[in-house]
């Protein structure tokens, strides 16, 4: 159920989905400018230049990516 916050009105699906909408342009502005790109890498990730192994999706996992709100969300148990 997605309730609204009396704030803005926005669900908590809209307000994830425009979250990943804007870290993936930024991701896709880095992958396509390299080191003149406008935004900067988020912390912890590793360069976009390095090759990675990608790792086979876990049982019972949807195979989604999940949001960092989404793991927030997780962390405080909001998620209904």
């Amino acid at each position: 159920m997605n309730r609204k916050h009396s704030e803005t009105g926005i669900t908590d699906e809209a307000a994830i989905e425009g979250h990943d909408l804007i870290h993936n342009a930024e991701v896709e502005e880095q992958r396509a400018h390299g080191d003149q790109a406008l935004t900067q890498p988020d912390e912890g990730d590793a360069p976009l230049n390095a090759t990675k192994q990608s790792e086979p999706a876990m049982a019972g996992q949807t195979g989604r990516r999940h949001s960092a709100m989404d793991k927030i969300k997780e962390t405080l148990h909001l998620k209904k």
